[in-house]
């Protein structure tokens, strides 16, 4: 079956979820460094440091969906090379390999990526809750700890409640696949492809499923976890990923705007 050249390879969803992280980026940039506060009372060293923060994570977000893109992109391609190698006489079944692991290159970027752009985001948190001082510190880890920790001001806060929500229903098993790809082993899911004759003439799929590591993650999604193929599934970390990033960042809008105690003015080097 050939890929329609015209048809979008990011979906909808995936795309207005990773704007959304950008626009909810910019609104905290604007509240942090134009509304509330100078450029003076920040210090020029810490300014910097928070729009590389900002730059990094609308980095991240386009990073992601390109790969995203691409994930889909290739898999159209692949099934177009498939399709013409058996008009062509050659064993199809030898080509999926290759095929397979290409497109796994791509998703372990992904999944990478999606723990990346969480990460960042846990960096302004630190720097909301606890200033300038503890830039560089806070990953999200640091921050999910903070947040269950009983004590100091994230423990209470709207965000501290979406850190530890988060990182029990998402973050902690995506966290725990990326650290089996890192320092256990290359993980797939099977490949197969399908063929079949109609009155159109010969219709040919390539199906990639989502390696079984993954089946916890994806226990909300209501159809069988080992036929939930990859491309879906790329896409469906990104939208999860995208919308927790953004209701954290939305959350620390609210801090800054409506906060009377300010760590990030306070820190002894926000003079400089």
């Amino acid at each position: 079956m050939e890929p329609d050249s015209d048809a979008p390879m990011l979906s909808e969803a995936a795309q207005e979820a990773f704007e959304h992280v950008k626009e909810e980026m910019m609104v905290l940039n604007h509240v942090f460094v134009q509304d509330k506060f100078t450029m003076g009372q920040l210090g020029s060293d810490n300014a910097k440091y928070f729009f590389s923060v900002r730059d990094s994570i609308i980095y991240r977000s386009n990073s992601l969906m390109w790969h995203t893109s691409q994930l889909s992109s290739i898999h159209a391609d692949l099934e177009l090379q498939l399709h013409s190698s058996f008009l062509a006489g050659m064993h199809t079944a030898e080509l999926l390999p290759s095929h397979q692991a290409g497109l796994h290159y791509l998703f372990d970027d992904i999944v990478f990526g999606n723990v990346s752009l969480l990460d960042y985001v846990a960096n302004l948190v630190g720097l909301v809750f606890e200033g300038f001082a503890q830039r560089g510190k806070y990953k999200w880890n640091s921050a999910f700890k903070s947040a269950a920790s009983n004590h100091g001001p994230l423990s209470s806060s709207e965000t501290g409640s979406l850190l530890i929500q988060a990182h029990k229903d998402w973050v902690n098993c995506l966290q725990a696949y990326r650290g089996d790809l890192i320092h256990t082993h290359a993980i797939l899911g099977n490949a197969s492809h399908e063929w079949k004759f109609d009155a159109s003439g010969m219709q040919l799929s390539l199906r990639v499923v989502i390696p079984s590591n993954l089946k916890k993650l994806f226990t909300r999604i209501p159809q069988p976890h080992d036929k939930l193929d990859i491309c879906s599934a790329a896409e469906m970390i990104g939208i999860t990923s995208a919308n927790l990033s953004a209701n954290i960042l939305s959350s620390l809008i609210t801090r800054v705007r409506t906060n009377s105690n300010k760590p990030w003015i306070r820190d002894p080097d926000t003079t400089s």
